[in-house]
């Protein structure tokens, strides 16, 4: 936990993931498959998170994210396996129970776009970018969000996003979070 005095004035946590995508194989019906095992359907994603609480209106959150697909090619649009990301997140309360958010994720290696099988060009992959509104209700917090991805999960969003914010590009999403504990209060069942 954070601290002003005698303690961590900053949180660090670390977010592992690990994904099977059930894509149809773009090969289907040819003599060569794309995905010749399952694990080759499989990703990961690694994330290292550094976050503060400035004051209680305004807190940040920066981090570095390592994604690796163990299958790279012209149908996923991946030419490297591998890509490395940085994130950064502010939040801004501008009341008691209401607050914005911003987030950005700059991808740092960018060469990592296959040729398009159809036009044989390079896939355009785009950094992400997304703006929201937050309304806690005591046990619900909702948000609202503007933004350039598509894909939901982190190796998804974060290298394969294929909308450009300066076209509007752009799509709308919704969370509804609510958090449930399990026993009670200290000294009891």
């Amino acid at each position: 936990r954070q601290a002003k005095n005698g303690g961590s004035p900053v949180s660090v946590t670390y977010f592992g993931g690990a994904y099977n995508t059930f894509q149809k194989d773009p090969y289907l019906g040819m003599p060569d498959k794309f995905y010749d095992m399952n694990w080759d359907r499989v990703s990961f994603v690694n994330q290292l998170m550094i976050s503060r609480k400035w004051n209680n209106y305004i807190s940040t959150q920066i981090g570095g994210a390592y994604v690796h697909y163990n299958l790279v090619g012209a149908a996923n649009g991946l030419a490297k396996n591998d890509v490395i990301v940085g994130t950064g997140i502010i939040r801004a309360k501008f009341n008691k129970r209401q607050a914005i958010i911003f987030e950005y994720g700059a991808r740092l290696s960018t060469d990592y776009g296959a040729n398009d099988p159809l036009t044989n060009q390079p896939m355009k992959y785009y950094d992400c970018l997304g703006a929201g509104w937050e309304i806690e209700t005591g046990g619900h917090v909702f948000q609202v969000f503007v933004t350039n991805s598509f894909g939901i999960l982190e190796n998804q969003f974060l290298i394969k996003n294929e909308g450009d914010y300066s076209t509007s590009g752009m799509r709308i999403g919704f969370n509804i979070m609510r958090v449930f504990s399990v026993g009670g209060k200290k000294g009891s069942w």
